[in-house]
């Protein structure tokens, strides 16, 4: 868990944050650190038991308890009710934190298009729908959008494909909305983190024993082992950054001049080999420095 004390307690006060998949992993403990941050909170899981054991924990963090959204998000009238009972209830928006998503082992020859279609509403559709009904509030409050990818979308493994697909489509989903929304003030990034020891990764199958023999696969991506500590530390640096130094206005304006007369990638910034975060809707862009300096790392 990352520790509040790495940032000033009231950046998050009186800030209205939505948070899927918060009923485990990475959307639980950022659940708990925006609550110690001062953020009202509006949590979706699918597990409704451990979705009020998480919100127990947000409360005893001293702030109003949170107002639970429960439901599965590949059902549109779910995503619907959620967006509207948390307007109602608070009045506004001001954070989208979109970490709901499921594993799934599968290669091109052991998967099916059953596992396909439940990995991608899951992953992709979901986020879709969800983030389009919340950005009218989004503008409204100049809020921000963080996405919970995964170094899967950039780096290609075998055996998890589908999942492979549907983080590579967030990243460019993050990077498509972040230049769209630009102009009316709402950032939007991608959190992209190695292998993080949750639960997920269980659901997906795994036994012990499988999970061991996985894990060396990966030994590349990180420099040490990871828990959702330093994930949890970039997601809340994502959702309150509203300034940087006058290096990144610059380098954005750049960007700018040279996009217009042939259209290329946004510049994406690093949080070393673990997690990567692609900021492009500032309207500015950080440098690797900064970001870990300011994340807390």
């Amino acid at each position: 868990m990352a520790s509040s004390d790495a940032f000033q307690v009231s950046s998050l006060k009186g800030k209205v944050a939505l948070i899927t998949g918060a009923s485990s992993g990475i959307g639980a403990g950022t659940s708990v650190l925006f609550a110690q941050l001062g953020a009202q909170l509006a949590l979706n899981g699918r597990d409704v038991e451990n979705l009020k054991k998480v919100a127990q924990k947000c409360a005893q963090c001293g702030g109003a308890e949170p107002f639970l959204v429960p439901g599965d998000l590949t059902d549109e009238e779910t995503v619907r009710k959620t967006v509207e009972q948390t307007l109602a209830h608070f009045g506004r928006l001001d954070v989208l934190v979109n970490s709901a998503g499921i594993l799934a082992m599968g290669s091109i020859e052991t998967s099916d298009l059953a596992q396909y279609d439940k990995v991608m509403n899951v992953n992709v559709r979901s986020v879709y729908y969800l983030t389009q009904l919340c950005v009218p509030h989004l503008i409204q409050t100049r809020g921000s959008i963080v996405n919970v990818s995964s170094v899967n979308g950039q780096r290609s493994f075998p055996g998890v494909l589908a999942y492979c697909m549907s983080k590579s489509a967030i990243d460019q989903f993050t990077r498509c909305i972040a230049l769209e929304l630009a102009p009316k003030q709402v950032r939007v990034n991608s959190v992209c983190p190695g292998v993080i020891i949750t639960e997920v990764h269980r659901r997906a199958g795994l036994d012990d024993e499988q999970y061991a023999k996985v894990r060396p696969t990966t030994s590349g991506l990180m420099a040490k082992r990871q828990t959702d500590g330093s994930i949890l530390s970039c997601s809340f640096w994502l959702a309150v950054r509203r300034r940087t130094r006058s290096a990144g206005p610059a380098r954005w304006r750049r960007w700018r001049r040279a996009s217009r007369s042939s259209p290329r990638t946004p510049p994406v910034s690093s949080l070393g080999s673990t997690c990567r975060s692609m900021e492009v809707a500032t309207p500015c862009v950080h440098d690797e420095a900064e970001h870990v300096h300011s994340a807390g790392f």
